[in-house]
């Protein structure tokens, strides 16, 4: 979280700025969008469990997630894994390790 204090300290002192940061933050809006692309092209219900064990705060809980997409609760450490595997290679396709 970037304070309104931060960006005027950063805002004050111009040799923090370099011609790197642009580059920096270039590649990782990149990184970020491809890791989006990525989990967009997953199926469904991938996309869906990757979401909400992973990205909402706090992380859903087991019985929370099957009981939205319908499935036995002792099923999504297994779907969890196969989709993390094709998140994986969806990621690979992208670029990103």
């Amino acid at each position: 979280m970037v304070l309104m204090a931060d960006v005027d300290d950063m805002e004050r002192q111009p040799d923090l700025v370099s011609d790197e940061l642009p580059e920096e933050m270039l590649y990782q809006l990149q990184k970020e969008q491809g890791i989006r692309d990525a989990i967009r092209a997953l199926p469904t219900r991938c996309g869906k469990i990757v979401q909400m064990l992973f990205f909402e705060t706090p992380a859903r809980p087991y019985q929370e997630v099957a009981k939205e997409l319908g499935i036995a609760t002792g099923s999504i450490g297994f779907i969890r894994g196969r989709c993390l595997k094709k998140l994986r290679k969806a990621l690979e396709q992208e670029g990103l390790p």
